[in-house]
């Protein structure tokens, strides 16, 4: 597309180093870097945007030299971005650096123009730093859901998050709280954040807690632990969340991505077969969100505070089977279905939500 060896598209007197590229609703290109400054106490880097054609010009009407997103007399660093939909343009989270490590946020349409207060929104600015964050969007793009490493507590990381409507820039509600060390030397670090369904999130993390662990061969590592959120509803576990992998040694780096329909497919490097020196594998599982079923309204219903499942009737006709049962809140549910061998031919952690009714389903023709 462009001469051999490229083409220059910033110039300036200082380092630029790119940062994103997003394709614009008019089939322009919006670019990100951080553009280094001098400052009497020293280089700073703040974050820049400019929209450019395929040729690699900028787009009429805009300056060469870019868009300040970030306070130009802060540093910054961190930036994510997303689109948001073809109408409103992209939102944009980054770590703004003061006295600690703060998170803003900011909305640029497709013209360039900022949505919110110059410099950014404040997302958290509590006390010690906030870093290391990740963030997702809810089903229909009005909401955003960020979750971060937080040192507020001045001893170790836990786990915090915040709903951000994207409509008007207002955080809804106070900073949600999905973790509690209350051990000074462990830690929880590396969030990741997934949509799973409307507006219901999945929270992993690395949790520090198999540093304590009563079972020596679990003993002396990280493990993944997970917890689940609702806009408007709040958290679907308890604080500190459900183990997703409690393994020897270390558990990291896990990844999530929808597989097909309800179904969502965790994949991490798991460090249990190390001996003397560290071996890394490639480990994975599959999580289900179930559906829940609603009651009927003349039911003088209590929710159940224990797992029961009712009895399912295969059609030979028909390899799909419902499986209905009850689930307490809160609780994560291993389900498995195994032949007349004692083969495994069905294995899924079903997410925690509300206590209630639920089902699940399997179809037996997909087995080999």
């Amino acid at each position: 597309m462009f001469n051999s060896g490229g083409i220059e598209l910033i110039n300036a007197n200082s380092d630029d180093i790119i940062l994103a590229v997003i394709q614009t609703s008019d089939d322009h290109l919006m670019i990100f870097w951080f553009n280094e400054q001098w400052s009497p106490s020293g280089s700073l880097k703040i974050i820049k945007y400019l929209k450019i054609d395929h040729d690699g010009s900028p787009a009429i009407g805009w300056n060469p030299a870019g868009v300040n997103l970030s306070d130009p007399y802060s540093a910054s660093s961190n930036l994510q971005i997303k689109m948001i939909n073809e109408e409103s343009g992209i939102i944009c989270y980054w770590n703004q650096i003061g006295n600690f490590s703060d998170i803003y946020s900011q909305v640029v349409d497709w013209e360039g123009n900022q949505l919110w207060s110059s410099g950014g929104i404040v997302i958290s600015d509590a006390d010690q730093d906030q870093t290391n964050f990740t963030f997702d969007l809810n089903e229909d793009h009005t909401k955003s859901i960020i979750v971060w490493e937080d040192f507020r507590n001045g001893q170790n990381f836990e786990i915090f998050g915040q709903v951000l409507d994207l409509e008007n820039g207002n955080l809804l509600g106070d900073a949600i709280q999905f973790t509690s060390v209350v051990n000074d030397s462990l830690n929880n670090y590396t969030p990741r954040v997934k949509s799973v369904m409307a507006n219901e999130f999945l929270i992993l993390w690395e949790d520090g807690r198999g540093y304590v662990n009563e079972d020596p061969l679990l003993i002396n590592g990280v493990d993944l632990y997970g917890a689940g959120y609702k806009i408007g509803q709040g958290m679907t576990t308890d604080v500190n969340g459900i183990p997703i992998c409690v393994a020897y040694h270390k558990q990291q780096n896990v990844n999530i991505t929808h597989h097909s329909g309800d179904e969502f497919f965790l994949d991490w490097i798991d460090y249990r077969s190390s001996g003397k020196e560290d071996l890394a594998n490639y480990y994975g599982r599959t999580l289900i969100k179930s559906e829940m079923l609603s009651n009927s309204p003349n039911c003088d219903c209590e929710l159940p505070t224990e797992f029961r499942v009712s009895a399912a009737y295969p059609n030979p006709f028909n390899g799909k089977v419902n499986f209905d049962f009850s689930m307490p809140a809160k609780k994560a549910v291993e389900f498995r279905i195994y032949d007349l061998t004692g083969r495994v031919v069905f294995d899924r952690l079903i997410l925690p939500g509300f206590g209630g009714n639920y089902r699940v389903s399997w179809d037996g023709k997909s087995v080999n």
